[in-house]
């Protein structure tokens, strides 16, 4: 909606009340917001250091959906900065954790929205992939 400062400051907010409570993955969460928003404003040197930290915490917790979000944000990013080879290890690492939770989705209509997503589906087609049939 355009609402920046707004933005920030809830994120920020969110980040510190989660380091406190020594919530990783939300402090992995509000460091994915940070830099979406950094990145939102066109911000895109400065939006890469927060998703980076985003990404390896989640990687370090063993956080599917916050590895997959932040890997996949850091694809959307480098892709804008020009940064091909990187875009697509990200995007890569992000479909990874899609198809874990996918797999894990053992009850099909779970599985089906999963997949339906709009999302999940962008993961897929910005590595040129198509979408798991959900039943498969």
């Amino acid at each position: 909606r355009g609402r920046f400062d707004d933005a920030w400051a809830h994120a920020t907010q969110a980040a510190e009340l989660a380091a406190r409570c020594d919530a990783g993955k939300h402090v992995a969460s509000a460091l994915r917001l940070q830099g979406q928003i950094l990145a939102a404003r066109d911000r895109l040197d400065e939006a890469a250091g927060p998703l980076r930290e985003a990404a390896a915490l989640a990687e370090r917790l063993g956080t599917p959906r916050e590895r997959w979000i932040a890997n996949g944000a850091l694809g959307d990013l480098n892709a804008r900065r020009g940064r091909d080879t990187e875009a697509e290890r990200h995007w890569a690492v992000a479909l990874e954790s899609v198809d874990a939770i996918a797999r894990a989705l053992t009850i099909p209509a779970l599985r089906r929205s999963f997949l339906g997503a709009e999302r999940v589906r962008a993961a897929y087609t910005a590595l040129g992939r198509r979408t798991p049939e959900p039943d498969a």
